[in-house]
């Protein structure tokens, strides 16, 4: 297990430069169009998995909050992979996405593509996320 935790350090430092590292966790800050997200990989060794997740943290209620949760909806719909959610209860957006290795130790490329194709994905519907938080209609966000 120590050399797929020495894989994701690697790849987490060779693409964020500085990150913070805990109990098999690998956290960094990253900013998605001028929004700092917090963004880490987790090594699950009883689950075979390494986690991609970031987050941002807002409040929403009302109509703003049923507003963002119908987009939220449409953009997971078309997601091949990962996932976007809004809880309420710690005022938080967060993607997730995970790599399962099974017996296998995952590849360098493996753990740069979880990265990778996490990022793009963030990196894609945030702005419409942000439209839809301000109040724009959801077809139009």
């Amino acid at each position: 297990m120590e050399i797929i935790i020495q894989t994701v350090r690697d790849a987490v430092s060779i693409k964020n430069g500085f990150f913070e590292e805990e109990d098999n966790v690998f956290a960094y800050t990253r900013e998605f169009h001028c929004l700092p997200f917090t963004c880490y990989l987790q090594v699950n060794e009883a689950l075979h998995l390494i986690q991609y997740r970031a987050y941002f943290t807002f409040t929403l209620r009302g109509e703003d909050e049923v507003r963002f949760r119908e987009y939220i909806q449409q953009v997971n719909y078309r997601c091949p992979v990962g996932s976007f959610a809004y809880s309420r209860e710690k005022d938080e957006f967060r993607y997730k996405n995970a790599l399962a290795f099974g017996s296998e130790r995952p590849t360098r490329n493996a753990i740069d593509t979880l990265i990778d194709i996490s990022e793009a994905a963030l990196d894609e519907d945030i702005l419409g996320l942000i439209r839809a938080h301000n109040g724009e209609p959801v077809e139009n966000a």
